[in-house]
């Protein structure tokens, strides 16, 4: 991912072998074993490099582009005596290798984006984080603060929808709105910064922890709630919010604390109860079905009875799953609405 100064953050690396067609052709393809999901408003590039001899191709023809819809970037600096990212990665280079990249679109939403103010589609603001102990807003960039003695804290969020509270687990501890309550184990009752949109946590410094995937690749995606700490989401209202064909399905996650040295447990619950706990280590993946008569969705983490200091504990590329109707159904739909739209109509008329 490119930043505004052309810095380069990787998120994701992988290894594939090409296969030779004859003469100078080489056609591989690359299907990711980890699929990457990508935020609107920013830029990504692609890069191969050999661990081999390298790949020669001949430059086009001057002043010619094969990437119209694009920018080639070139590769400079070395990992392991390979060539690696380059220093400005957007230096225009006509080579005439040619990418097909094909993206497939997953319905889900983007539970951390709702953090941050969205509506789980893109809508919200990176690095936005919420205090559970006051449900003040806390906005990206700077330190929500160290919260002592806050056990047992619960607080209604009215700044979205979506959101129904946020609290700090402590033994029997009120998590939803409508007094739902659930028996965390007894913790020291602290909580340090912000529950967040993207980033695991923001030190008292001004350094930024981010989020990591089990390979400990860095994801964009998901929730810091650096423990103690707990927020609930309203699958009611976000309901109300989806398009008529779609659906919650599931929750799909990686709970995770890989960069804290401490050892905190994440929770998932449905309704006050139990769905998953464990210890956020190098990360686990959840997928977990969620009943349509479940309302509410807490997640949650505690220090795991050591003390809260540094338990950077996360829910990464937290997504409700989505399902939506083939390409068919939705003609059918359409074409249904329209024959309530137009016998609407035609009785209008008729008066």
């Amino acid at each position: 991912m490119l930043d505004a100064s052309n810095n380069l953050t990787v998120l994701h690396t992988e290894t594939a072998t090409g296969v030779n067609l004859g003469g100078n052709v080489v056609y591989t393809t690359w299907t990711l074993n980890t699929p990457m999901r990508l935020r609107p408003n920013l830029v990504y590039a692609f890069d191969v490099f050999s661990s081999g001899n390298g790949m020669v191709t001949e430059n086009s023809l001057a002043g010619s582009s094969p990437y119209p819809g694009g920018t080639a970037i070139s590769s400079g600096g070395t990992r392991g005596g390979n060539p690696i990212f380059p220093d400005n990665p957007q230096t225009v280079s006509n080579f005439d290798r040619v990418f097909h990249l094909d993206m497939t679109s997953v319905y889900a939403l983007d539970l951390g984006d709702m953090i941050g103010g969205g509506n789980g589609r893109g809508t919200g603001s990176f690095g936005v984080g919420i205090r559970p102990d006051t449900g003040g807003t806390v906005a990206a960039g700077v330190f929500g603060g160290n919260h002592p003695n806050v056990g047992g804290t619960f607080v209604a969020f009215p700044g979205s929808p979506y959101i129904d509270g946020l609290f700090v687990p402590d033994q029997n501890t009120k998590i939803t709105t409508t007094n739902l309550t659930y028996a965390f184990p007894d913790t020291d009752g602290n909580h340090w910064d912000a529950v967040r949109n993207g980033v695991s946590v923001l030190e008292s410094n001004g350094l930024i922890r981010p989020l990591r995937l089990a390979d400990g690749n860095i994801t964009t995606f998901g929730i810091g709630l650096h423990a103690n700490a707990g927020i609930t989401f309203d699958l009611q209202a976000i309901r109300a919010s989806l398009l008529p064909a779609e659906s919650i399905t599931s929750l799909v996650a990686v709970a995770g604390g890989r960069d804290g040295s401490q050892t905190p447990v994440g929770y998932v619950l449905f309704d006050g109860v139990l769905k998953w706990s464990g210890t956020l280590g190098r990360g686990t993946a959840l997928n977990l079905a969620i009943p349509d008569t479940v309302r509410f969705l807490p997640l949650a983490s505690t220090d795991g009875g050591n003390g809260y200091s540094n338990d950077k504990a996360y829910f990464a590329e937290a997504f409700l799953m989505l399902s939506v109707p083939e390409p068919a159904a939705w003609q059918l739909l359409a074409l249904a609405l329209s024959g309530l739209l137009l016998a609407g109509w035609r009785r209008l008329w008729g008066r």
